[in-house]
């Protein structure tokens, strides 16, 4: 039987745990639901998992063993069986169960509306963005300068990948999925559901019980990270995560206002972007989304209230934050009467943030020893969290653009 687990990972017999974890880990991304649409995929992929599983378990013993006879008796022979045959059983049981918790995860992500309507949303976004890549250096050479197409020439490989990509999976690229929320869905939405004899004491409001719905968010840990290449322009970049869901006790009160607020926040960011006399757009953009957050603290502070987006206000969410601020400044000319005036240039490198701004801070400031720190928390949070926090869970990853749209939208609603 062993034989048949070496053959369906494809190793030796002499092979060590590491070559074992690594021919593993190939074939299960290969053979993983998420990406393999064969009918037998979901079978393949448990016999991956199951012939690791009692692989590892022979090498470990084997390490473990020392000592052997040159006379085996029958009892023995029996015994060994049914050490393999009880590690064929967990293999097989760890497998179904790493199946089914992957599987769930794929279909809370693909099935919840919430998350389909943010992928409607950057799917579409994604072509005018690829288009500025191309466009905008051409525009900037023309009106300003013409050796900023030297300069910003990587912008049109950037944007030719990116319409590459939506047009090799066009077929499902304008349909990510199907939003089935109906009007009663919508309408309970709507509802604060209260709780009776609650046990719970409210984090966000002093003095309150939490006889309301908990706030609930879902912070992840990269385990692993795993790249291929395809040839030119042909790249994919795989993230094993480990996601936990945390839930944290609320009161109705504060239950209503973070609804109220989840509203009033956005309506009062676009309205600033259509009425402050501002002439940058850029800056039109930061005080509209400084007035939405600070019109929103000040009415949980009258409330005496905590917000439920604190946990995102991280040391290297400021660092962000002060980098963004100074680009901004150094392209940005004061005139009398506080009239703010940008130059083109600001837009280029408004891309260049996006795409390179949180890589370049985390090579930066991954090899002192308080670069987890960085991550956590400025604002006190519940146990619960800081210890999550504490072992290396993060609130977004850190990839171009998300990493500055999930807290940006995040903080609004």
């Amino acid at each position: 039987m062993l034989k048949h687990y070496y053959k369906v990972l494809g190793v030796a017999k002499d092979v060590n745990e590491k070559d074992l974890k690594k021919a593993y880990r190939k074939l299960a991304l290969k053979f993983h639901p998420d990406v393999n649409q064969a009918s037998d995929a979901q079978q393949q992929f448990l016999e991956i998992c199951e012939a690791y599983e009692v692989i590892l378990s022979e090498i470990k013993s084997e390490t473990t063993i020392t000592i052997s006879t040159p006379d085996i008796a029958e009892e023995d022979l029996v015994d060994h069986e049914e050490i393999h045959r009880q590690a064929r059983e967990r293999a097989a049981e760890r497998a179904r169960i790493r199946y089914e918790k992957l599987k769930a995860e794929k279909e809370f992500f693909q099935n919840n509306d919430v998350f389909v309507l943010l992928r409607y949303i950057g799917n579409y976004l994604t072509i005018p963005f690829s288009l500025l890549l191309i466009l905008g250096p051409v525009y900037l050479a023309i009106t300003e300068d013409p050796s900023i197409i030297i300069i910003t020439f990587f912008f049109w490989i950037i944007g030719y990948v990116i319409i590459r990509h939506i047009y090799s999976n066009r077929k499902t690229w304008f349909r990510p999925g199907k939003i089935d929320t109906r009007w009663k869905d919508v309408i309970n939405f709507f509802k604060i559901e209260i709780i009776k004899n609650p046990k719970d004491h409210c984090f966000y409001s002093k003095d309150r019980m939490a006889n309301s719905t908990a706030f609930h968010f879902t912070i992840f840990k990269v385990k692993d990270i795993q790249l291929k290449n395809y040839g030119p322009s042909m790249h994919s970049v795989g993230y094993k995560r480990k996601y936990k869901e945390v839930s944290i006790p609320r009161s109705a009160k504060a239950g209503r206002l973070h609804f109220i607020l989840s509203f009033v926040k956005p309506l009062v960011f676009i309205a600033g972007l259509f009425s402050l006399p501002v002439e940058s757009f850029p800056w039109k953009f930061v005080m509209s989304y400084c007035l939405a957050l600070g019109l929103g603290k000040l009415v949980l502070i009258l409330c005496s209230t905590k917000g439920n987006a604190e946990f995102l206000l991280t040391p290297f969410m400021i660092l962000k934050l002060s980098v963004w601020m100074m680009v901004m400044v150094s392209q940005t000319t004061i005139y009398p009467g506080l009239v703010l005036l940008s130059t083109d240039r600001l837009f280029a490198f408004i891309i260049i943030l996006l795409l390179f701004l949180d890589m370049i801070l985390d090579l930066i400031f991954r090899i002192f020893s308080f670069y987890r720190k960085l991550h956590f928390p400025l604002l006190k949070q519940p146990i619960i969290v800081q210890n999550l926090f504490g072992e290396g869970y993060q609130n977004y990853l850190d990839i171009p653009i998300w990493s500055t749209l999930y807290p940006f939208i995040r903080s609004l609603i």
